[in-house]
């Protein structure tokens, strides 16, 4: 069973340890709910990076012996550590969602659908629009950038639907997979609602065999989401609080970044970068990295770091739509002008990559939403700098 965690420290209103009956946000759930939703964003951006600058070796897998071990390590650890971020997205959205129901008193469907279709459906199109055709213009000019998705034996629809929204593969895009699936996913929610909120247990339970083997249930890309998504509905719709008591906070996360470590690992250790204990390792990993996540952020809440992110987080959104392939590019751009075997030129290049693509996308979120301020609306999903404290209860942090 969940239990308290003290807030006194920080002088905040307690969080209740359970409660048979959903409850309204706490300011303390809304300012680190706030403070999560760029975070978790930022850390996609780290992940997205890829690997080291022209290697083959893929960082999903972990570290396998490959050179540059140093550069290697660092880039497959911080990726692992941002495997926690679709999880811990995925169960905010759904609680959010969810946020005010009970089993008996479902949300109130029409008007939810009705803003997830300009929070989330027209910039998702948008943007897939937009990284479709920009993908498209690179491949002529470089063809080997993108051929997947461009090939030549593929029928128009099928060549477009994948390159926009992902049919049956991830989009050019590719951080877009988890705004479809939350889509897809929300429009399941009536459903999820049903199950959860009589059978929540065996609901998640059923989920996450399936989620670890890799199961998609045809429509989504991963069920990441909806594992997650149905788990932050149970806890709005059941009272379940994921909270560690205070003195266990900073030790579950430890534990968590040493599961990373040793995820990345591995492969080097056991001589294979496979199997289903890889999988079930991960996924444990994973669940443990979302509840450590979510109970850290009450350590950093007063801090500098989360001020800024405090006054940036109305840009979640747009960074997470808008920073795949820029990134990429940014990459290749400044790959070719380094040592390829030099581990601190390999380490510089991706700190400075995906320090660039954010101050980057930052930069053009202000100059859009000053220049243009509808059309930024429009692309972030509704979120604004001057609306920011009002949507604070209410946004999905994609």
């Amino acid at each position: 069973m969940p239990v308290h965690v003290s807030t006194g420290a920080i002088g905040a209103e307690p969080i209740p340890r359970f409660t048979l009956r959903s409850t309204a946000l706490s300011d303390l759930d809304r300012r680190r709910i706030g403070f999560l939703r760029l975070v978790l964003v930022l850390a996609l951006v780290f992940l997205h990076y890829g690997g080291v600058y022209g290697s083959s070796f893929s960082p999903y897998r972990g570290y396998q012996g490959q050179p540059l071990p140093v550069a290697a390590i660092l880039i497959s650890f911080v990726l692992f550590i941002g495997f926690t971020a679709v999880p811990a997205m995925s169960a905010i959205s759904g609680f959010l969602f969810f946020q005010g129901a009970t089993p008996q008193r479902p949300p109130d469907f029409a008007r939810k659908l009705r803003r997830r279709v300009h929070s989330l459906v027209i910039p998702f199109l948008i943007w897939g629009t937009l990284f479709a055709l920009v993908g498209y213009a690179v491949h002529l000019v470089y063809p080997d950038l993108f051929a997947a998705f461009f090939a030549k034996d593929q029928s128009f629809l099928r060549t477009w639907g994948n390159a926009i929204i992902g049919i049956n593969r991830t989009q050019v895009a590719f951080q877009l997979w988890f705004i479809r699936d939350l889509i897809l996913t929300v429009a399941v929610s009536p459903l999820i609602w049903l199950l959860v909120g009589r059978l929540p247990w065996p609901t998640l339970a059923a989920l996450v065999p399936l989620w670890i083997l890799d199961y998609d249930l045809v429509i989504f890309h991963r069920l990441d989401v909806l594992l997650f998504f149905s788990f932050g509905a149970a806890c709005a719709m059941h009272g379940f609080r994921p909270e560690l008591p205070k003195r266990w906070v900073v030790p579950v996360f430890v534990l968590f970044l040493m599961a990373a470590m040793a995820r990345t690992l591995a492969p080097w250790a056991l001589g294979r970068a496979d199997g289903l204990d890889f999988d079930v390792a991960t996924g444990a990993m994973r669940i443990l990295g979302a509840l450590a996540v979510w109970n850290a952020a009450l350590l950093v809440i007063d801090s500098r770091f989360a001020a800024w992110v405090g006054r940036n987080t109305y840009m979640a959104f747009f960074i997470h739509a808008a920073h795949y392939p820029p990134i990429l590019f940014i990459k290749l751009s400044l790959g070719s002008m380094i040592d390829p075997m030099s581990e601190v030129a390999q380490i510089t290049l991706y700190l400075l990559t995906v320090s660039l693509t954010i101050s980057g996308l930052i930069a053009l979120g202000r100059l859009l939403e000053r220049q243009t301020p509808r059309l930024f609306k429009v692309i972030s999903g509704g979120r604004t700098e001057g609306g920011s404290r009002k949507e604070r209860a209410g946004f999905l942090p994609t």
